[in-house]
């Protein structure tokens, strides 16, 4: 069992072999933290996909090798000269997250990114110290709350299955149950077949109720709501919602005022996981749902690789975006008058 040692972000990182080359292909970068600077992780892309997703890319997103050098540069170059933006990551596989979800359209990926960034600055309880290890984090992970399919479903992408039943309000506020949301998400951003090919969703909300939901408030759902769909980098492509209570009906009405259209549209509603045949393919289903695997497996699988891949996720703790300071101008009546050669 051989371990690979390297700084990453400025954090030591141990890996096993197999996984740090499979970090090197993910495209980030490993680097020095004495020679760091605002602008880190620069590398060279070597492309880690398959012929066919490559083609899958440039049908659905327009990417080929020349649009990539290119979009890749001139990102770099306008995120060096941006006065707002402090601290950021450049390297190919974080950019190309923002790139390909956009389609390659540069300004709107621009556009993304700064909110990407303002998110993680602005609300860093929420959306920063995103820790497998952190031991709320942990205990979440262990209860099966949120963890990734092992296998893709027949489009090629990733499900992500969340039971909302999990959550304890009494162990866990909302700002924890958020927080191991993004440790999943940001970890399955690091390979680029989810960046290319996006996510499905399952949701199975059974046992869930207003007692699940006591600490949310409107403005923090409102909040992490508008973030997951307009500033994270990911491809939402099916949304499946699945034993929903009476009251849980009436709360997703609100949650639906929330959302574009477009997300909207690719929400189902379903009311029992039978629901789910001929949606998600039965085999890659958890055993509880039809399935081989039982779900503490899956688990157990999905943390060693969080673990892997954690000090790549803290690194984006460092992103910082900084409005500029306006000034304060006191005035008053008499000062007026005085500058104006009145009194």
């Amino acid at each position: 069992y051989h371990l690979h040692f390297s700084r990453v972000y400025g954090r030591t990182l141990c890996l096993d072999m197999e996984t740090a080359d499979n970090v090197s292909k993910s495209g980030e970068t490993f680097y020095n933290a004495e020679n760091s600077s605002c602008f880190y992780g620069e590398d060279e892309y070597n492309c880690g996909l398959s012929s066919e997703l490559q083609a899958t890319a440039k049908t659905d997103l327009f990417e080929d090798e020349k649009v990539r050098q290119r979009s890749l540069a001139d990102l770099r170059t306008w995120i060096k000269e941006h006065p707002n933006i402090k601290r950021c990551c450049i390297s190919s596989n974080f950019l190309l997250r923002f790139l390909r979800l956009k389609k390659f359209d540069l300004d709107e990926t621009k556009k993304v990114l700064v909110k990407f960034l303002k998110m993680k600055t602005e609300n860093p309880e929420w959306f920063k110290d995103l820790d497998v290890l952190d031991p709320k984090l942990s205990a979440l992970f262990d209860l099966g709350y949120i963890f990734p399919l092992p296998e893709r479903d027949e489009d090629g992408r990733t499900v992500i299955f969340v039971r909302t039943a999990q959550i304890n309000p009494d162990n866990n506020v909302p700002m924890e149950v958020v927080r191991a949301m993004y440790t999943t998400f940001e970890t399955l951003l690091l390979d680029e077949e989810n960046q290319v090919s996006g996510f499905s969703y399952v949701f199975d909300m059974k046992d869930t109720g207003l007692y699940h939901l006591s600490g949310w408030t409107a403005q923090d759902a409102r909040m992490v709501i508008n973030c997951s769909e307009k500033s994270l980098p990911m491809r939402h492509r099916q949304i499946f919602l699945m034993n929903l209570s009476f009251t849980l009906w009436t709360i997703l009405e609100f949650i639906k005022s929330l959302l574009t259209e477009k997300i909207r549209s690719r929400l189902h509603l379903l009311s029992d996981q039978k629901k789910l045949v001929g949606r998600i393919p039965t085999n890659i289903l958890p055993k509880e749902y039809g399935g081989k695997v039982p779900i503490s497996d899956i688990m157990s699988q999905w943390k060693q690789k969080m673990v892997s891949m954690r000090d790549l996720v803290l690194g984006h703790d460092d992103l910082e975006y900084r409005e500029p300071e306006t000034k304060k101008y006191s005035w008053s009546v008499s000062g007026c008058l005085r500058s104006l050669h009145i009194w």
